[in-house]
């Protein structure tokens, strides 16, 4: 569950990113499927990031900004 005051994982934006892009990221599986969906989209070129880290805001920026084809 989600709190408001919590930082959010890679995986958590990842799978938020691609949800929104009307894919899935859900079952047992959903951290990997949703890190591999982010990748094949290119939302990860330039990042240092693991999985279960804390996405710091800019990385959530960036991430939104190469989704929405912005070219790097």
């Amino acid at each position: 569950m989600f709190d408001l005051s919590s930082s959010l994982s890679y995986d958590q934006i990842f799978t938020f990113l691609c949800r929104a892009a009307g894919e899935s990221a859900t079952g047992d599986e959903w951290s990997a499927a949703a890190v591999n969906w982010a990748q094949s989209s290119g939302l990860t070129e330039g990042l240092n990031f693991s999985a279960k880290a804390n996405c710091p805001r800019a990385d959530v920026v960036y991430c939104l900004w190469k989704q929405l084809g912005a070219s790097a």
